[in-house]
């Protein structure tokens, strides 16, 4: 697994949720600030010997690749991956459309972004997102909650595992929860 160089693959078919999100991924990776896009991130877990077991989010790269551990890190200037923490509304057998909860999340380096800002700017980014998320949504999807506070995007998952360091003025963290709809039949885009 390579974090300088993570892959970023479209599912050459996806179905139901999992065409929903990438339509999104690839909407966001219209950001110029935007390094990686990924799509849904998997729940993994492994034992340290400081923490014990820690779970952590995985993202997949392509056939025969490693999965991208996508928990903040210092050599990727932004990223962004989707998670879903609980389960999805199914109407079936109706089929008028399924939802699921789904949380955006991000990490970018601000250093790296924009070395001339002195700034905490993430604000700015945040905006940019947003811009996006108006264009895209459909009618009945709703953006539900944001956070940044790197505890609290990244709840899910083991926060006592992340390093220190990424807690300081140099790195922004956002997740945005977005109630998502999608069909079952054809998934309108």
């Amino acid at each position: 697994m390579s974090y300088s160089s993570p892959k970023t693959p479209t599912i050459t078919s996806p179905v139901l949720l999992d065409k929903r999100i990438q339509s999104l991924q690839i909407a966001l990776s219209a950001l110029s600030w935007l390094d990686y896009s990924f799509a849904r991130a998997r729940l993994q877990t492994k034992e340290t010997e400081q923490q014990g077991l820690v779970s952590y989010p995985e993202v997949f790269q392509g056939d025969g690749l490693d999965w991208q551990d996508v928990f903040p890190n210092d050599i990727l200037k932004s990223f962004c991956f989707w998670y879903v923490p609980g389960g999805e509304v199914l109407d079936y057998p109706q089929d008028r459309y399924h939802e699921a909860v789904t949380q955006l999340i991000f990490q970018v380096n601000l250093k790296k972004i924009d070395p001339g800002k002195t700034y905490y700017y993430l604000e700015e980014l945040k905006k940019d997102v947003l811009d996006i998320l108006a264009l895209k949504l459909k009618q009945q999807e709703t953006l539900t909650a944001y956070f940044d506070n790197v505890r609290d995007v990244y709840t899910e998952f083991t926060t006592d595992y992340i390093a220190p360091r990424y807690v300081s003025k140099d790195f922004g963290f956002m997740r945005f929860d977005i109630l998502l709809k999608y069909f079952n039949r054809e998934c309108a885009v």
